[in-house]
């Protein structure tokens, strides 16, 4: 997580969803060398998140200087 902070240079938000206990959502992260699409799936029962299913390509993430 320190490396992703550490290299993107902003983050915008393209979709959110809210669906009962949880929520979606889909965003483009700016690093040195490029663009990243992220999708996060979270778990949210009784207001506190209990999981986080984070999707991305590791290889483009990577070829767009992330750490």
């Amino acid at each position: 997580m320190s490396g992703f902070i550490e290299t993107q240079r902003g983050i915008t938000f393209l979709r959110r969803l809210v669906s009962g206990p949880g929520a979606a959502l889909l965003y483009d992260a700016e690093l040195p060398a490029g663009r990243v699409r992220f999708a996060e799936f979270l778990e949210i029962p009784d207001g506190c998140i209990s999981s986080i299913r984070l999707l991305y390509d590791p290889i483009r993430y990577r070829e767009a200087g992330g750490r």
